[in-house]
């Protein structure tokens, strides 16, 4: 089987990321991943992808936020796991794309987390190839202030993401984020 090599630069631009970034920030939340110029290789270990969603049990602020994406990046890098989270401050949804037997072990540390609930596993299968890029763990927040630019992101971010039903999970998510965050601005005014 030819080895893949994944860029971690070119992925970085691709949401306009500085690729040069240690931890780069953009307005949506973190998108950081692993270092600039390190390179996941895959060889002969099957991957596979994990796609879920969850209920948070209690709003995240910044800051917690923050700090949970850091702790998955640090965790996913060593494991070799790539993947996408978004959080709308009530739902999460994430893909988790790496060596089966590592990200089976992600998903339980996963469902044991106490800062979510409700889990529903909506996709588990095998993949030829990561369809998130190199990302650690790209990350994304919407910002009440901006959701068309949000949902904007998520669709380029996803473009070319296989099978449809997981690229359509990732939209539908921005789409109903832009909707919570429109109906929460309504109400503040």
């Amino acid at each position: 089987m030819p080895q893949q090599t994944h860029d971690v630069a070119a992925s970085r631009r691709i949401v306009g990321i500085d690729p040069t970034a240690s931890a780069p920030q953009n307005r949506y939340g973190s998108a950081s991943g692993v270092a600039a110029g390190v390179r996941f290789v895959e060889g002969r270990t099957g991957l596979i992808q994990i796609c879920y969603t969850s209920r948070a049990t209690a709003p995240l602020d910044r800051r917690h936020y923050d700090a949970l994406v850091t702790e998955a990046q640090e965790r996913n890098h060593d494991d070799m796991i790539t993947g996408l989270l978004l959080y709308d401050g009530a739902r999460f949804v994430q893909a988790l794309e790496g060596p089966e037997e590592r990200t089976n072990a992600c998903m339980a540390r996963i469902e044991r987390d106490r800062r979510h609930e409700a889990i529903d596993v909506v996709s588990r299968g095998t993949i030829a190839e990561r369809q998130f890029g190199t990302f650690a763990m790209a990350a994304l927040m919407p910002d009440d202030r901006d959701n068309a630019a949000f949902v904007h992101t998520i669709k380029s971010f996803v473009e070319n993401v296989e099978p449809a039903h997981v690229k359509a999970l990732f939209i539908g998510f921005a789409v109903l984020s832009r909707a919570r965050g429109s109906a929460r601005a309504s109400n503040a005014a």
